[in-house]
């Protein structure tokens, strides 16, 4: 089984569809997931952002929470912000130029071993170099 971060943005695409490819793109992953075929591990403040998108961009009440209650029963690795963690983030942020958020998806990467998927190309592009991040592309 691989195992991968998994970036939000990633996640929300799965509930709120915007290209049609990286939807596709998308959908497969979760596929994958719930075959088994991969194992994602996802920092604390993954659930945190899904839910800010999500209360922002589904209709109806409930919606949101019920999205995230279908994410938590696929039993996703979650890993707490810890002092050598936020250090690695912090370093990245600050070398890096990327958001706290990203830092701490590229921090556990790094910490992991396990590559970082995400549709965020700005925050892939800032550390293509270190070889830990995978663009979600069509």
């Amino acid at each position: 089984m691989t195992r991968v971060v998994l970036d939000a943005s990633v996640a929300v695409a799965w509930f709120v569809p915007e290209d049609e490819d990286v939807t596709r793109a998308a959908a497969e992953i979760l596929d994958r997931i719930v075959d088994g075929e991969l194992s994602a591990v996802v920092p604390e403040l993954f659930w945190f952002e899904l839910l800010a998108v999500l209360v922002r961009r589904l209709p109806g009440e409930g919606s949101s929470a019920n999205a995230v209650r279908q994410l938590t029963d696929l039993g996703f690795e979650r890993v707490a912000l810890d002092p050598e963690l936020a250090e690695q983030a912090e370093r990245l942020a600050r070398e890096r130029r990327l958001t706290g958020y990203d830092a701490v998806y590229a921090a556990l990467a790094l910490t992991t071993g396990a590559p970082w998927w995400t549709l965020d190309r700005s925050a892939h592009d800032r550390i293509a170099d270190l070889s830990i991040s995978r663009l979600i592309t069509a």
